[in-house]
């Protein structure tokens, strides 16, 4: 019978690495590498990405994808609005996987709008659920107002928001039991900095903060509030932190020079809620209001499955040792492995299970690509996602962007390898994608192995010449640049 990731890939597999291994030329000449052929070994393939995903060796915050930064203002203007939609149908905290991240997408035709989406888990919403999605389109077809809308949308997702909250005051070391009261200006405003004043000013002029309010003030509060906030805090004082994290990401534009990237992006996901609120009604409204024939479905990925591997990640990866025996095995965590990637987990012998699931937006790409298939590929396909996708759901878009014209766009990657990701079964004419992400986990696990053995090799006094190995940053570049090709 055929593994799991053998009809992933669509082609059937003859079996030769244990029993023949492969060449040194074969392994170091790119033209010849074909890893992908032994990835599709279920057992194989969990037990590399397990080891990978320790190494940890892909770890950053979030950053914009190439492709949203080479977008149209418009286009970025509709993924960002996909963005905001899927915060509207996440209905669990971070504890909850299956409902935690939500993907959306939009197909436009005959006069009809069809809005799909998911979550990681094939479990469908709860009839309260789905009454609520219903009564909000209703909501946003009446052209009922923003903060009506607003308010009908926080007690069903009040709990990520609340959890949104308090991820942005955490980086400035606040939480509900220590909000610093002794402590002001945290953006660092300045009074004498006229690009600051004119922030205060308009703020106030609009009625967003009170006319007695400094701006560093305002935001002072702004983020002890958000602090504060649970999932049993009020509509109103919920509505009131998303009120403010909307004026300051939006009607005043300078704040986010006053932050860090990473801080700003957080601060912008809470104001989105309200200004996703007006764009959906704007566009609604284009397309006649309550005439307007707007239907939303749910899309199931596979099951979720359960697979044991090894725990330890020199266990892990040392499975690769045997598909190919030109590769001596790791042996030692600490100068072999934690030498080159410091965050790596070392992890305990043994085995561990692992619920492997289908990424969101992985499950709404394929559903419009499929939706594509008898349309025009020439455009492109916009994911909506309520976090930045992660490094393996971003390489496996990078890949089908090498072939399909328009290109899939989502607005943003984190960077980090996800445990347990499982890769979508491969369409018809794409098996090319599936082949290029195997072989691309097979080079890093390469890489793992060639610097872990070249450490072994060499004196502790001599240093390590790292020209003379390929390089995750410029494989990184390179697989960017195939992208926008």
């Amino acid at each position: 019978m055929a593994s799991t990731l053998e009809q992933q890939s669509g082609t059937p597999v003859t079996r030769q690495h244990v029993s023949q291994p492969v060449s040194s030329q074969r392994l170091h000449n790119e033209d010849l590498i074909h890893y992908h052929q032994a990835l599709r070994d279920t057992d194989l393939f969990n037990n590399c990405l397990h080891g990978l995903s320790n190494t940890s060796f892909h770890h950053a915050e979030g950053t914009d994808t190439i492709l949203y930064r080479l977008a149209s203002d418009d286009m970025q203007k509709h993924v960002n609005m996909l963005d905001g939609l899927a915060l509207f149908l996440i209905f669990r905290g971070r504890d909850k996987k299956d409902q935690s991240v939500v993907a959306t997408g939009m197909i436009r035709a005959a006069g009809t709008v069809n809005i799909v989406y998911a979550n990681n888990s094939s479990r469908p919403s709860s009839l309260e659920q789905r009454v609520y999605i219903y009564d909000l389109i209703e909501k946003f077809k009446d052209q009922d107002p923003v903060d009506d809308i607003l308010k009908h949308i926080i007690p069903f997702c009040k709990e990520k928001m609340a959890q949104r909250c308090k991820n942005l005051a955490a980086k400035f070391n606040m939480n509900s039991t220590t909000l610093r009261e002794d402590v002001s200006n945290f953006y660092g405003v300045r009074s004498d900095i006229a690009e600051h004043a004119e922030m205060e000013t308009t703020l106030r002029d609009l009625n967003w903060i009170q006319k007695t309010t400094s701006l560093s003030k305002a935001l002072d509060t702004f983020l002890r509030f958000a602090a504060k906030l649970t999932r049993l805090s009020t509509i109103e004082d919920i509505f009131n932190v998303l009120y403010l994290a909307y004026a300051f990401t939006t009607i005043t534009p300078g704040i986010e020079k006053l932050v860090e990237p990473p801080i700003w992006r957080r601060m912008r996901k809470i104001g989105d809620y309200r200004k996703t609120c007006i764009c959906v009604r704007d566009v609604v409204r284009t397309l006649g209001g309550s005439r307007a024939t707007i239907t939303i479905e749910q899309l199931f990925p596979p099951d979720e499955v359960q697979h044991e591997v090894h725990n330890s990640t020199l266990e892990a990866l040392n499975t690769w040792s045997k598909v190919f025996p030109s590769n001596s095995p790791l042996h030692d965590f600490e100068s072999q492995i934690k030498e080159h990637y410091p965050n790596a987990k070392e992890g305990q012998s043994g085995k561990m299970k692992i619920l492997f699931s289908q990424h969101c937006e992985l499950t709404v790409a394929k559903h419009l690509l499929q939706v594509k298939t008898t349309r025009s590929l020439l455009d492109p396909i916009e994911i909506g996602c309520s976090k930045a996708s992660c490094f393996w759901c971003d390489l496996y878009l990078t890949e089908l962007n090498r072939i399909l014209p328009g290109g899939a766009i989502t607005s943003a990657t984190h960077g980090n390898l996800c445990d347990g990701w499982m890769m979508p079964q491969a369409l018809p004419s794409y098996e090319t994608v599936n082949r290029g992400v195997l072989d691309y986990i097979g080079r890093q696990v390469e890489i793992v192995f060639a610097r872990g053995n070249d450490r072994r090799r060499k004196s502790d006094s001599l240093p390590l010449d790292r020209r003379a190995l390929p390089q995750d940053d410029k494989m990184q570049k390179e697989k960017s640049e195939r992208a926008i090709v």
